[in-house]
């Protein structure tokens, strides 16, 4: 029968409490999803034995809700639904221990005047990771608004961390205690607050005077000073220096408009006297005005100028139609004729003997080399075949260095010599070393027969190759693998089917003698080499009471060597 536990105010089992999340959650209720309950998988549908299956928690707001996924704490006040009794003494001795943690800090016996007002005291530093809810009676939520909830004390230091929000009585309060401190007058300022509109009034009646008084001081054509503190105005004395400074006639103001004004006495009187040009009103500002007719407006001047220019530069280019531009072209140079006169007097005349005529200054008709003058004249040399002039000697050497052998591309006729990089030939050792051999061959320098297959792919010098892959041949790439065809061969002593392609598409596949091949492992010399467990290597066959298969053949090692190239002779 399932253990019974006080569960939200009432005793219920896990089963009944099982029952019941089930049936909200069949139902959509919103509580089958709080907390723990909403990560249960197909709650809705859970048989009633399923709650067996988890093991359940007292949560934060004291509920019992299963374990999901791992949120067992090492806090948590756990249970389990398991019949047997050792599993749960096991759950009742750890919650035990938890329990006494969490009460360690609480002490009803503490010595503290009338203790008796009180239930519990912490006597220890207690931290508070989440929400606490401080004052809250037993009828009704502090937060709420409630006139009955009860209060907190705070005997010390009160720190807090991340703000506080009051409530509207709070505020109330705290705007009358602030309002208090301010309502008042100090020197020269009042201040009032405002109950309904919750704000505080200045009023600045006067200005004290300043704690330290100033001096002000006047510099330059101008001298004066004077001191004051603020609490009252000052009056400053200025004194303007004699002739330090002039003024413009037209700058002085309050001029007398009378000769009389200005204390003139010997003046004539009006109508008996002549005046100066300058002296006249009602000047014309223009030509016209004053009757002249044989000089040019300045509108007149100007389109005058502008023809003028125009003129002169006559179309040139934007580049050439300054002065400047056209000093610039020719060096700046003030004597620039008399040095072209000076320059072109050096020159030889192109009709001249010492010129050479425009086309064809030069001709060869078989020996002769003729050379046709400015003046029409001409001079020629003409070279015989029968010169018997060394011009380069020959010599034997047996010199051991690379030398390149020329040849000419027809066998009459005036030749060029070529060389070809790719042929050469050593005195020294009679060697004659070239790419390809066209001809009866007495002795090679390599000792392969090769054949050009198509690839899947291009392949190194020495890679293992069998029949199969996108084209013909391919990579090996396990143990022993059958239908070898042979091993990439990049000088080959007899080359066949060589037209089918490069080196790249089709490599020469070695089928007979020695060439040199990748291994893989250590091989000895007269070791069976077969294909390896990596691609396109050999390796050597280690069973010593049978052969490998003919097809599986790659050849014989010549010599020693671990994971690199060996010497091997292949073919079968």
């Amino acid at each position: 029968m399932s253990r019974k536990f006080k569960i939200g105010g009432s005793s219920k089992s896990l089963k009944d409490l099982w029952k019941e999340k089930v049936a909200a959650a069949a139902a959509s209720n919103t509580s089958a999803t709080y907390g723990e309950w909403g990560n249960v998988s197909s709650l809705a549908t859970a048989s009633d034995d399923d709650y067996k299956n988890y093991k359940f928690k007292i949560n934060k707001k004291g509920e019992m809700e299963p374990i999901v996924s791992g949120t067992e704490g090492v806090d948590d006040i756990t249970f389990s639904a398991s019949k047997s009794n050792l599993r749960r003494i096991a759950d009742l001795e750890r919650n035990v221990s938890i329990l006494a943690n969490r009460i360690s800090t609480i002490d009803a016996e503490a010595d503290i005047s009338d203790s008796d007002a009180f239930d519990n005291w912490i006597t220890e530093d207690t931290a508070f990771t989440q929400d606490v809810t401080l004052g809250r009676s037993s009828t009704s939520s502090w937060w709420g608004g409630s006139t009955t909830a009860t209060r907190v004390d705070v005997d010390g230091h009160l720190y807090i961390n991340n703000g506080v929000t009051f409530g509207s009585t709070a505020i109330e309060e705290l705007q009358d205690k602030i309002g208090a401190m301010f309502s008042g007058s100090e020197t020269g300022i009042t201040a009032t607050y405002n109950d309904g509109g919750n704000n505080v009034t200045f009023s600045v009646t006067s200005a004290p005077k300043w704690s330290t008084s100033r001096t002000l001081s006047l510099t330059g054509d101008v001298s004066g000073s004077v001191s004051w503190d603020g609490s009252a105005n000052a009056s400053l004395s200025v004194s303007v220096a004699n002739d330090s400074h002039t003024h413009a006639f037209a700058n002085i103001t309050g001029k007398p408009t009378t000769l009389a004004g200005y204390g003139i006495t010997d003046s004539l009187a009006s109508g008996s006297h002549t005046h100066a040009f300058a002296d006249l009103t009602s000047k014309p500002t223009t030509l016209a005005g004053y009757g002249i007719t044989d000089s040019y407006t300045s509108t007149q001047a100007n389109a005058a100028i502008t023809t003028a220019i125009n003129n002169l530069v006559d179309g040139a280019p934007a580049a050439l139609n300054t002065l400047n531009e056209l000093a610039a072209a020719i060096g700046d140079n003030a004597s620039y004729a008399a040095s072209i006169t000076t320059a072109l007097a050096g020159k030889v005349a192109t009709n001249s003997a010492q010129a050479l005529r425009a086309t064809d200054a030069l001709t060869v008709s078989n020996d002769t080399i003729t050379i046709h003058k400015g003046d029409g004249t001409s001079e020629s040399v003409s070279i015989s075949d029968a010169n018997t002039d060394t011009l380069q000697s020959i010599a034997a050497t047996n010199t051991d260095a690379t030398y390149y052998p020329s040849f000419v591309s027809s066998t009459s006729g005036a030749q060029v010599g070529y060389v070809d990089t790719n042929m050469t030939y050593n005195p020294s050792t009679n060697t004659l070393t070239t790419t390809n051999f066209a001809g009866t061959a007495t002795y090679a320098k390599y000792a392969d027969l090769a054949e050009r297959y198509a690839a899947d792919a291009p392949y190194t010098e020495g890679t293992v190759v069998v029949f199969g892959g996108e084209a013909e041949v391919t990579a090996s790439t396990s143990f022993a693998q059958r239908s070898v065809a042979g091993v990439v061969s990049l000088r080959p002593a007899v080359a066949m089917n060589s037209e089918a392609g490069n080196n790249e598409t089709h490599p020469y596949i070695a089928l007979q003698g020695r060439v040199p091949v990748k291994v893989t492992g250590t091989v000895k010399k007269g070791d069976i080499l077969v294909a390896s467990d990596v691609a396109g290597t050999a390796t050597a066959w280690t069973n010593d009471d049978a052969d490998p298969r003919m097809t599986a053949y790659v050849g014989i090692a010549i010599a020693d060597a671990v994971d690199g190239f060996v010497e091997v002779k292949v073919g079968k």
